[in-house]
């Protein structure tokens, strides 16, 4: 029993459609994925598995991380974030100055005098951070103050400083 002029017709359609999705498939650009280099900042919306607590009962608070070193298996990278202000109700003054200040402007993005908080290390996946919109890198003076402060913060212990490769 030979095909029906329907039935040829539908193969064929369904033929040419595979070799058409074949075709565009083998020209897509593979997706590269970026490194993540020590000083790379990204602006994500952060929340507590962050180490970010949102304001306002928000369910995240936009911040610009700064990537530092990540585990040696890659699935976290811990980071310092840009703070408008110290806080100084949180903060006491003898640790205030883990706080680089950085003057508005000498980032893109900097439209008023910020401070990187080296006191605290903040956590994010690479997927976290690749979501993010990447906003530069630090200059290399900026990071290796970020580098030795975050070294000699009190709240940084060796083994978390080496886990991250940051000893």
């Amino acid at each position: 029993m030979s095909a029906s002029f329907k039935d040829l017709l539908s193969q064929n359609a369904t033929n040419a459609l595979m070799k058409a999705k074949a075709t565009l498939a083998s020209k897509k650009k593979p997706q590269k994925r970026r490194e993540i280099k020590p000083g790379d900042i990204f602006y994500i919306k952060a929340n507590e598995k962050n180490g970010i607590t949102p304001k306002n009962g928000e369910l995240f608070w936009p911040k610009h991380f700064i990537a530092l070193g990540k585990l040696a298996d890659g699935r976290m990278c811990c980071c310092a974030v840009f703070d408008s202000q110290i806080n100084k109700d949180f903060i006491p003054p003898d640790l205030r100055s883990f706080f680089l200040k950085v003057k508005g402007g000498e980032y893109a993005f900097l439209t008023h005098d910020s401070y990187i908080d080296c006191l605290e290390m903040k956590y994010a996946t690479p997927t976290k951070l690749l979501s993010g919109k990447p906003e530069g890198r630090l200059t290399d003076e900026h990071l290796q103050k970020v580098l030795e402060l975050v070294r000699m913060s009190p709240k940084h212990d060796f083994v978390k400083l080496s886990m991250y490769g940051l000893k």
